[in-house]
C-alpha cells in the first residue's frame, strides 16, 4: 500500500495504492473513511490489500471507493446494538449519532 498525500485540506480526497486480484487498484477516498478502513483492517487483522479483497467479494455493486463507504457504514452499522422501539433520551443512553457528533464538536 502506498498512501500519497493531497494538500491537507481536511476533506480533501486522499489516495492510496492496493493491489487486487495482481492489478494496482488507485482508491481516493476522504480522511474519515481512511480512519474507517484502517479501524476495520486493525480489528479484523487484515492487510489492506485483504480488507479490499473482502470489500470485493462481499460488495459487488458500484465503483470501489463507493463499494468501500457502503462497507464501512455497514460494517459499523452491523457493531451496533438494535434501536428499541420508544427509547428515548430520558432513559440515559445518547444516540451515537450524537455521541459521534459531539467528539468531532462544533464547525469552525
Amino acid at each position: 500500500m502506498t498512501n500519497i498525500q493531497n494538500s491537507g485540506f481536511e476533506h480533501e480526497p486522499v489516495e492510496r495504492i492496493f493491489t487486487l486480484g495482481g492489478v494496482a487498484l488507485r482508491l481516493c477516498l476522504e480522511q474519515a473513511l481512511w480512519d474507517a478502513f484502517d479501524d476495520i483492517s486493525i480489528r479484523e487483522s487484515l492487510s489492506g490489500d485483504e480488507l479490499c479483497a473482502r470489500i470485493d467479494r462481499e460488495e459487488p455493486e458500484g465503483g470501489f471507493a463507493e463499494k468501500v463507504a457502503r462497507f464501512a457504514c455497514e460494517y459499523y452499522r452491523d457493531a451496533m446494538p438494535p434501536l428499541r422501539h420508544g427509547m428515548s433520551e430520558d432513559d440515559g443512553r445518547r444516540s451515537a449519532l450524537q455521541q459521534a457528533l459531539d467528539a468531532v464538536g462544533p464547525k469552525s
